[in-house]
């Protein structure tokens, strides 16, 4: 695979790794507790928040002062695919795409390529 020459190349790929991360963390997030899958069924959104909260926090102390995680090793497995690790469509907020935020959207992105080249 040849490295990203240009800005938006490079944008791109460090942009694709970083979602990957992101992606692979909510996975063994949502693994680890499994309360966080279908809890929009059984609590009211100022609790869900809560339970966000409190996970994401023990969840972080754990990946701190933890010696050995198991669900952070298996993710790091090149075939790991977390169990309903993905939300449905119904569960995926609409987002707006007026010209007015796409033309945001890409001058905020080619700020961000151009200081990633620039570094």
């Amino acid at each position: 695979m040849r490295a990203p020459r240009r800005a938006k190349e490079t944008f791109n790929y460090h942009h694709s790794s970083l979602r990957n991360i992101i992606e692979r963390t909510f996975g063994v997030w949502k693994a680890r507790w499994a309360l966080l899958r279908d809890m929009h069924v059984n609590y009211t959104y100022k609790h869900q928040v809560s339970i966000v909260i409190a996970s994401m926090a023990i969840h972080n102390f754990i990946r701190k002062v933890g010696r050995f995680d198991e669900a952070f090793n298996t993710a790091q497995q090149e075939s790991y695919n977390p169990r309903q690790g993905r939300t449905s469509n119904e569960e995926v907020s609409a987002t707006s795409n007026s010209d007015h935020n796409v033309l945001y959207m890409a001058a905020i992105r080619d700020i961000i390529a151009q200081d990633i080249m620039d570094s």
